[in-house]
């Protein structure tokens, strides 16, 4: 999960706060056993997965703060993506609305 939140900075900028907190399920049956013998197997997938969320989150803001439109039009064009959460997104990347 990413929480975040917003904090206003000089300049009409916003500075994001995030928490970044993680679930691993192990889908092999072979790992289940081996992490109740052995928990660091376990630990060290944890620790792997939560490094590519940290990296992944990483690139993302950078890439909101080079190009915030972009990043927007990206996740925009996913249909996925519900329209209330849609706006949430654009109104955090103090974004202009649209023109329809």
């Amino acid at each position: 999960m990413i929480d975040y939140g917003t904090e206003a900075m000089t300049g009409g900028r916003s500075q994001i706060n995030t928490a970044i907190s993680g679930y691993v399920k192990l889908d092999s049956r072979l790992l289940s056993v081996a992490s109740r013998l052995a928990s660091s197997v376990a630990r060290a997938k944890g620790e792997k997965e939560a490094r590519k969320l940290a990296e992944l989150f990483a690139e993302t803001t950078s890439a909101i703060e080079t190009d915030p439109a972009g990043v927007f039009e990206k996740v925009r064009r996913r249909p996925d993506v519900p329209p209330t959460e849609l706006e949430a997104f654009r109104r955090l990347l103090n974004l202009p609305r649209a023109a329809h």
